[in-house]
């Protein structure tokens, strides 16, 4: 058929209809081919490992470097809770991070268990003395320090995760400290 309007050819129903199908067999690949026959060494479909599902443990490195940054961080906020003017904040911390360790715990399908930070609660029903300047200013440098590398290390992890639904869970959780770092500030 010719439009005369612009002096081309279109091409007939035919052509695109063989283009297209030709198209679904070239994206198809051999996978298609493979499934219909039972796999090319003849092994039944039932049960592969595609190439996009990760492997069991292919997330066992991640959550580890997430759950040693987690317990780094507890450390250090429970000794910032220890300086009376960071106690509310620092027990704020340790108790967000030993629920993202629990987290971590029950994707990894392990029990976490608890660091001596966990167990050591600061007590602030007993008055404590005031801390001197110095020694709150530079409990809170390394307290934001170590909240700024939690979540620099849980974005890298999110980064790095095979998996989708660990990936969202190291990004809520490094939010969740940005969040908590904005109130440091």
């Amino acid at each position: 058929m010719r439009d005369t309007s612009l002096g081309r050819t279109r091409p007939s129903r035919r052509a695109v209809i063989a283009v297209g199908a030709g198209a679904v067999v070239a994206l198809s690949g051999c996978d298609a081919l493979d499934a219909v026959t039972g796999g090319p060494d003849g092994a039944s479909p039932s049960g592969d490992v595609t190439p996009t599902a990760p492997a069991a443990d292919a997330d066992d490195a991640v959550v580890g470097r997430a759950k040693a940054a987690l317990e780094s961080a507890e450390r250090a906020a429970v000794a910032a809770a220890g300086v009376p003017a960071l106690a509310a904040i620092g027990s704020r911390l340790a108790r967000l991070h030993r629920a993202h360790l629990r987290e971590l715990g029950a994707v990894a399908g392990t029990a976490t268990s608890s660091s001596p930070a966990a167990s050591t609660s600061p007590s602030t029903n007993a008055p404590a003395a005031p801390a001197p300047a110095g020694d709150r200013a530079r409990a809170l440098r390394a307290l934001v320090t170590a909240e700024r590398r939690l979540q620099d290390e849980l974005v890298g992890a999110a980064l790095q995760a095979r998996s989708g639904v660990l990936a969202q869970l190291l990004a809520s959780m490094a939010a969740s400290v940005a969040q908590q770092r904005a109130v440091l500030r």
